[in-house]
């Protein structure tokens, strides 16, 4: 027995805890992305840390990945069984827009909370890639990209984050909900933050399952293309906003009010962080989100709209519309990308570019619908074309190019593919 918690630790599975059944992250998922960091772009193993810095990592987790990788360092709340505890940085790192007006220590009680304390792994990190899992969520309607940084404080728990939620304390106390929009959004702040969002590389949400609510089991979904099964999916993007309109609009269609497991998405203002996220238009009038309190506001932080229909579930850019949000569906590995919506397999489609980041060459893969003129080009930050890889007619299907960029600084570039009337733009990074 352990004299701080009376919690049992002998191997200290998740079977010891009341968390047993949870659908979270899964284990083989993030198997997958350690071997992608490592094996195939050549990432070192001690230059990696992973984990939630308030939670244990589970036994099963554990050994999964360390048997495997035994260098990356597996960060863990106790630092026990082999685990690393994180360690707080000497400073805060996270000032809280609302300045003190809404976030109470005891979430809508006591002291008000102004800052928090990171863990130097995230401040003195490169780059993030975050893994969270697809699940609807009774105090923030659904928890995601802007909700999965609530573990990355080490106060002990989230209570203090909890009043910037639509429901504090949870939907069924009536008497705390902050149903609506343009009201302060802890999830902002979190997004937005340099270290947090700022830093984060790849947003890719576990939907191997999903979940009705944080503490709930995997859920089979009724909604198409599911058809009551499990999700089996992975939403992937480098904009957060856009990730997190997608996902919430099928948690949303999913958990509806005749739903059994609850509908939580469905309260009013379970999106208003993300829109807040995209557009200061909808921020509240009392609220400048600066979350390094250096007197410089957030920007917009990506996309966010919904799709035109659950059946569809089409985007400005799926719709030609607009150049906002493109849902796109990878088929597999070898015959290239499915625009959502569409059952014919040759789509136009620009892939992101691999590796990413890079040093020095990448491959940039792109799909054909058919013989179109093709300009594939390169633009720095300020606009700048700095390289045209193709500019020729070109046949139908699968085509590759890399780039060999040993000649140019690091730094953020962006590959754009014209195909007829089809456009798109990836966003590449280059680590020289």
């Amino acid at each position: 027995m352990s004299a701080s918690d009376n919690t049992i630790d002998v191997d200290y599975t998740i079977k010891n805890t009341s968390r047993y059944g949870m659908a979270e992250t899964s284990p083989q998922i993030v198997l997958a992305v350690l071997r992608q960091l490592i094996n195939e772009c050549g990432v070192r193993q001690e230059s990696i840390s992973l984990g939630d810095p308030m939670k244990h990592m589970y036994k099963h987790m554990y050994d999964l990945l360390h048997s495997e990788f035994p260098n990356v360092t597996y960060l863990d709340y106790k630092g026990t069984y082999g685990r690393t505890k994180p360690v707080a940085g000497s400073a805060p790192s996270v000032y809280y827009s609302d300045r003190g007006t809404i976030l109470k220590e005891n979430g809508t009680t006591g002291n008000p909370f102004i800052a928090d304390y990171l863990p130097t792994v995230i401040t003195e990190a490169k780059y993030l890639v975050i893994i969270p899992a697809m699940k609807a969520h009774a105090r923030g309607g659904v928890t995601l990209c802007g909700k999965l940084h609530f573990g990355s404080n080490l106060v002990g728990s989230a209570t203090h984050l909890h009043g910037g939620l639509i429901a504090p304390n949870k939907v069924t106390d009536t008497s705390t909900l902050r149903l609506g929009y343009e009201l302060y959004r802890v999830q902002v702040d979190l997004m937005g933050h340099k270290d947090l969002g700022g830093k984060t590389l790849l947003f890719l949400v576990d939907a191997l399952w999903g979940g009705s609510e944080a503490n709930d089991p995997p859920r089979k979904f009724s909604m198409a293309p599911f058809g009551g099964d499990w999700t089996s999916s992975l939403f992937v993007s480098q904009d957060q906003v856009a990730v997190e309109s997608v996902c919430f609009d099928f948690l949303k269609a999913e958990f509806t009010s005749g739903n059994p497991y609850g509908s939580y998405p469905q309260v009013a203002g379970a999106d208003d962080h993300i829109m807040q996220a995209a557009d200061s238009a909808y921020w509240p009038a009392t609220i400048r989100y600066d979350p390094e309190n250096d007197g410089t506001r957030l920007g917009s932080l990506g996309v966010c709209e919904h799709w035109n229909n659950p059946v569809d579930k089409q985007y400005t850019r799926n719709l030609g519309t607009g150049n906002g949000i493109e849902l796109v569906w990878v088929k597999n590995s070898t015959t290239g990308l499915i625009a959502a919506g569409q059952s014919d397999p040759g789509s136009f489609a620009l892939a992101q570019n691999y590796p990413n980041p890079f040093n020095p060459s990448t491959r940039i893969r792109y799909v054909l619908a058919d013989r179109s003129p093709v300009r594939l080009s390169i633009f720095d930050v300020t606009g700048r074309t700095v390289a045209t890889l193709v500019d020729r007619t070109q046949d139908a299907g699968e085509h590759t190019v890399e780039w060999n960029a040993h000649a140019f600084s690091s730094g953020i570039y962006f590959c754009r593919l014209v195909a007829g009337n089809y456009s798109d733009t990836k966003k590449m990074i280059l680590q020289q």
